[in-house]
């Protein structure tokens, strides 16, 4: 579902998405044409993060963030368990921790 402005265009974040995805389609597509027959991913992550909870005020700045593994030799899924969903919790996840814990696994 993509967000439209009042004029009908797509707005702020998911026209930044849209950008993220044809510069990444573009990029193998690149590889492609290369022929370059090397084992290849892409690994996105943000460091910018959200709490659990949102407070309001837009501080609610956390380590609650995203990532991303890409590429056809990629085995998708979701690996490792989720953190727990209570405050107490993750006021003290490190962004430290949420890095070490994936598992990028070739098929």
């Amino acid at each position: 579902m993509q967000a439209l402005n009042p004029a009908g265009e797509m707005a702020g974040h998911p026209m930044l998405w849209n950008d993220v995805s044809q510069a990444i389609s573009a990029f193998f597509e690149d590889l492609k044409e290369h022929n370059l027959k090397i084992m290849k991913f892409m690994y996105l992550f943000s460091e910018f993060g959200r709490r659990v909870h949102d407070n309001g005020s837009g501080t609610d700045h956390g380590a609650a963030g995203v990532s991303f593994v890409i590429g056809n030799q990629v085995k998708g899924g979701h690996y490792g368990e989720y953190p727990s969903a209570k405050l107490k919790i993750w006021n003290r996840v490190t962004w430290f921790q949420i890095m070490t814990s994936g598992v990028i696994t070739p098929c």
